[in-house]
């Protein structure tokens, strides 16, 4: 899902070189199209929201909403590949379901490779009250 049409036909010539014929690409809003989606039969989810002023604070918003929208997606074994202005730490992922399983940094850009969180559990074994 790509808000951008160029951007979205950049990504259709590149799915078309490869001849990636299970990708598909659209042109719309990435969260509706997120959070319409059929739930827990996706194997990764790519998520590459726009950075903002990262001065300021970037989209974190946006970012955790992704992240939010993304997780109910996956299938028990999925993956939510991420591209941001900084790395996620397991604290932040943690509350939003996932963990990190692999960082790393390209120039600017930290990617991660997310999947589902182990839940929490107390001491006792019980998981805590929501």
């Amino acid at each position: 899902l790509e808000l951008d049409a160029g951007l979205a036909a950049s990504l259709r010539g590149h799915a078309e070189r490869l001849r990636a014929t299970q990708v598909r690409v659209q042109t719309g809003d990435a969260l509706a199209g997120l959070r319409s989606a059929p739930p827990g039969v996706w194997d990764i989810v790519f998520l590459d929201p726009p950075f903002g002023d990262v001065a300021s604070g970037g989209n974190e918003t946006l970012f955790r909403q992704a992240l939010a929208a993304a997780l109910p997606l996956l299938n028990a074994q999925g993956w939510v590949y991420l591209e941001a202005p900084r790395a996620w730490s397991d604290e932040e992922l943690q509350v939003l379901g996932l963990r990190c399983h692999r960082h790393g940094k390209a120039g600017t850009v930290h990617y991660h490779l997310l999947t589902r969180a182990a839940p929490l559990t107390m001491a006792n074994g019980d998981n805590p009250p929501p």
